[in-house]
């Protein structure tokens, strides 16, 4: 628990000690990066759609009830 709420502390309370120079340069993604991130995220929510039977059970009723209705009056 000490060192998660000091990561924390350290990442996004307390004050940068090093060379902003440095953090500028590594903060550039070029387009060839965005480009495969893009790529591999498409291909993430494609097999995430069609192999979702394999990891909650072929038929399950798992999303049958993730969206409520108001019942009619």
């Amino acid at each position: 628990m000490y060192y998660s709420i000091r990561l924390l502390y350290l990442v996004f309370i307390d004050y940068f000690n090093g060379f902003k120079q440095i953090i500028i340069q590594h903060a550039k993604a070029t387009n060839i990066e965005i480009l495969v991130l893009g790529f591999l995220g498409l291909l993430g929510l494609v097999s995430g759609y069609y192999f979702r039977d394999v990891f909650i059970g072929l038929g399950s009723n798992y999303f049958n009830f993730s969206i409520s209705f108001l019942p009619n009056s």
